[in-house]
């Protein structure tokens, strides 16, 4: 194969990369997701790594313990389980994925109101983003290189 052939191997390989499927690099990219929730409600912060606010006493009293977003433990495991819950938002397509949860209360959490500080919740850090990064950049150059080797 001379160098013009080569060179234009690649070039198809690299551009049937952008219709390629990546539905179970991003189903992986979710599972990292959900092990940086874990992180998140363990270490009790948000996704720059900030403190959530600490709990009134009134609401300790009332849950009856001091852990900071978890009552009935139902939106900590819909953002941790593994192949998620009910209420797991977990969708993924060939290049693109939507991950969170649907319960109704975790919008109030994310943001605050009034008489309740924000404690964000679902995010995303710079060193989570890059493992993601990674893990999507070998599905691409694997795809490219099952292209380039038929």
């Amino acid at each position: 194969m001379n160098l013009e052939n080569l060179v234009s191997v690649v070039i198809d390989a690299a551009e049937s990369a952008a219709d390629a499927d990546y539905t179970e690099a991003l189903d992986d990219a979710i599972e990292i997701l959900q092990g940086f929730e874990r992180r998140l409600y363990l270490e009790q912060r948000d996704a720059g790594g900030r403190a959530w606010a600490p709990l009134a006493m009134s609401t300790i009293l009332r849950k009856e313990h001091g852990a900071i977003l978890v009552d009935s433990g139902r939106m900590y495991e819909s953002l941790t389980t593994p192949n998620g819950t009910a209420d797991t938002i977990w969708e993924t397509g060939d290049t693109w994925l939507r991950f969170g949860t649907s319960v109704p209360y975790a919008h109030w959490h994310q943001t605050g109101t009034r008489r309740m500080p924000a404690r964000p919740h679902v995010g995303c850090d710079q060193p989570t983003a890059d493992t993601i990064a990674r893990v999507l950049g070998n599905a691409v150059a694997e795809h490219i290189g099952e292209q380039i080797h038929g």
